[in-house]
């Protein structure tokens, strides 16, 4: 079997997802990052751009005696358009349990601030919910074929 380089098989070798001095965590990110971003802060319709910018969702607290850790979501993207409009963006390939229970806890605590899960699919950047809406309609579709022997 071979070796994984992280926790979500991330290589070690960042060639494909450094962007001038700055590694992202995905190439995805980085494509964001200079398809999305760049364009936008230059034409004035993003105001400003933060990378990795944590949000507490818990606070640390002790029971009985133990330490317990804050919880954090951490944002790919914190982005302030040209009205003043927060948006978190994260850029998902695919999302883990964590992922999705701290995105609910985000929008309980931040309800003023706009998350948003993208991803990419036929080179267009899209709603991640909607693109994994599209492939289980598209699964169910597939499935009723088999079905029905076409």
């Amino acid at each position: 079997m071979a070796k994984r380089d992280s926790k979500f098989n991330v290589s070690k070798d960042v060639t494909n997802r450094q962007y001038k001095d700055i590694i992202f965590d995905s190439k995805m990110e980085k494509d964001f990052y200079q398809l999305v971003c760049i364009p936008a802060l230059l034409s004035g319709e993003y105001k400003s751009v933060k990378m990795q910018v944590p949000y507490v969702l818990q606070e640390k607290f002790e029971y009985f005696g133990e330490k317990i850790r804050d919880i954090r979501y951490v944002a790919d993207f914190v982005i302030v358009d040209s009205k003043n409009k927060t948006i978190v963006v994260d850029i998902k390939g695919f999302s883990t349990a964590d992922a999705l229970i701290k995105a609910k806890l985000f929008k309980f605590k931040f309800p003023k601030i706009q998350l948003k899960w993208i991803t990419r699919y036929g080179g267009e950047w899209v709603i991640y919910e909607q693109n994994e809406k599209r492939k289980r309609e598209n699964r169910k579709l597939k499935k009723n074929k088999e079905k029905s022997g076409e």
